[in-house]
């Protein structure tokens, strides 16, 4: 994949993409998009981050509330007709 340095190991490039992948299910936008979104965010939590085992659980989180208010927002001016 290229970002095994922002994973620290194998196992850990498992956990992340199968938390990218799970997500991308989950919300039904491509892997590749929940991918660039979910290495932008790790890379910032990497920063401040003491404690590395729990990041993939944070990110995930993160990435799930911004991917949430993105598709909020589209469908903000969405309004369901009914017959």
């Amino acid at each position: 994949m290229g970002n095994v340095f922002l994973y620290n190991s194998n196992t850990g490039e498992r956990l992340h993409l199968n938390d990218i992948e799970m997500i991308a299910m989950d919300t039904g936008i491509s892997a590749d998009e929940v991918r660039r979104l979910y290495n932008l965010v790790l890379k910032r939590f990497i920063r401040g981050a003491r404690i590395k085992d729990f990041l993939p659980i944070l990110v995930s989180r993160r990435v799930k509330h911004l991917l949430n208010i993105r598709m909020r927002k589209r469908n903000r001016g969405i309004v369901a007709v009914t017959h």
